[in-house]
């Protein structure tokens, strides 16, 4: 008890810490971030911790919850592991949630790739119908859990008890765009940590930038607002050097752009605050990607990435920007901890760029390898389950995340003042959309205008139309048999 208890007040000093950064690295007071926030401005408290309104004294016996967690960096049970401030803080935050509400919780982790998506979410569908026990909350990737909303798997979390998604844990701008009919089945934000490290973004060079754009990063660009995609797009190819003279590009010249696959395009959705749907006056979705501002979109994109000789694309990465011969590379926030180690020069972060000037925020994609939960319609107790699910998201709120985001992130993994405030400008520009977290049960509908550029497709008028006439009966199915499901 006496080293938990340490380790505890340990937590607390980091998230008082991390306050303080976070005031310093408010570079201005212009609101360049998006208009989606992750979450509501957490309340003053004496004690510098946001609490939840679970009432004192819940007592649930010694009852075990089990959690089946896609992604094993979300829970640590070795209390061995004292190297890693995140380890630590996932550690002490189950302990917590124990001891408070005298439970037992379960760690439980299946391995998953994208080739194994239907294995792992038949696992969970067998568990329900067979009534087994073996879960009480699952997790899983953003872009296939709901798929298990219609088959009656997963609980409505709207009925449950103790669960208040006004509290600053939990992402607001989901929670909004994902309900469903008044029911809402999953959750994301605090309780896990790739709500952050998922985040969408640009590293750049700084030394290529300084050498050859005569600055040593683009901060003050950013900051004032007038970063835009036109200006990347002219620093792109302006990068460009055929570094063993054969005259033709291949992987050994220098870059402006590395784009290794396909998945580097899907970031420009949001980038460019392009609704896949628009939840219309009735609060039902509306496919809205047959316009003119996507239309020009996917022909900006188009040229990019297939006709600036700066951008390498679709050809594999290698370590072309480990190496120093490109000047910016797509990525997501957890990327930093790799360029730290692996980097031969000083990295430098930004956001996507705007579409054009008159684009008046930035904005973020969350990858779809971003992690929900939920609570398994077999569970026995699920109002028990609910208070466990808000006090374990309370917990990771002042412990964990601020063990990763304010401490490893902003200060461990960045170079300067400059880069933790942008850490902080991009995730206040993340974006939610109904057809972007449900696109891939609706023929992939949150993807296609990756598919166009990809394809270098300009015809998309033509692609949209068809998606439109398969997706949208897709919708109306998955609202009837949400609004058929008790």
């Amino acid at each position: 008890m006496m080293k938990r208890n340490r380790l505890i007040a340990f937590l607390l000093a980091v998230l008082m810490l991390s306050t303080a950064l976070a005031a310093c690295a408010d570079k201005t007071g212009k609101n360049t971030g998006g208009e989606d926030d992750a979450s509501t401005p957490p309340p003053e408290t004496d004690d510098g911790y946001v609490h939840d309104n679970l009432p004192d004294g819940l007592d649930f016996n010694q009852r075990e919850i089990k959690i089946l967690h896609y992604s094993d960096t979300n829970f640590c049970d070795d209390p061995e592991d004292t190297t890693e401030i995140v380890n630590k803080a996932l550690y002490a935050r189950d302990r917590a949630v124990e001891d408070r509400l005298n439970v037992k919780i379960t760690n439980l982790h299946m391995p998953y790739t994208w080739d194994t998506r239907d294995a792992y979410l038949n696992n969970i569908r067998a568990s329900v119908l067979n009534d087994d026990g073996a879960y009480d909350i699952v997790s899983g990737q953003y872009a296939t859990m709901p798929g298990l909303i219609s088959d009656g798997i997963m609980l409505n979390l709207m009925e449950l008890d103790y669960l208040d998604f006004d509290q600053p844990w939990y992402v607001k701008g989901l929670v909004e765009e994902t309900t469903i009919a008044g029911k809402l089945y999953f959750i994301s934000g605090s309780i896990n940590l790739n709500s952050i490290k998922d985040i969408c973004c640009l590293f750049y060079n700084r030394d290529l930038m300084e050498t050859i754009h005569k600055t040593r990063d683009i901060s003050d660009i950013v900051f004032n607002g007038d970063w835009i995609f036109e200006t990347m797009d002219e620093m792109v190819l302006a990068s460009y050097d055929d570094l063993n003279g054969s005259t033709t590009v291949d992987e050994a010249d220098q870059f402006g752009y590395i784009a290794g696959d396909e998945n580097q395009i899907t970031p420009y959705t949001q980038a460019f605050n392009l609704k896949v749907t628009t939840m219309n006056e009735d609060g039902y979705p509306e496919i809205t990607l047959n316009n003119e501002a996507t239309y020009n979109a996917v022909i900006t994109l188009c040229e990019f990435f297939h006709g600036n000789k700066g951008v390498w694309f679709n050809k594999g990465s290698g370590t072309i920007f480990q190496e120093g011969r490109a000047l910016f590379t797509g990525a997501m926030f957890s990327s930093a901890k790799a360029l730290t180690e692996e980097m031969n020069n000083e990295f430098g972060l930004a956001p996507m760029p705007k579409y054009d000037e008159n684009q008046d925020n930035y904005y973020a994609a969350l990858n779809e390898g971003n992690t929900l939960y939920g609570i398994v319609s077999s569970c026995k107790n699920p109002d028990e389950v609910a208070a466990v699910m808000e006090a374990f998201s309370c917990e990771s709120y002042n412990s964990v995340e601020p063990a990763y985001y304010e401490t490893a992130l902003k200060v461990r993994y960045s170079k300067d003042e400059d880069t933790g405030a942008m850490f902080d400008l991009i995730r206040s520009g993340v974006l939610y959309n109904f057809g972007s977290v449900y696109g891939f049960i609706m023929n992939m509908l949150n993807i296609q205008i990756r598919f166009a550029v990809a394809l270098n497709d300009t015809n998309w008028v033509s692609r949209v139309t068809s998606v439109e006439k398969s997706s949208a009966p897709l919708i109306d199915k998955l609202y009837e048999a949400v609004v058929a499901l008790p």
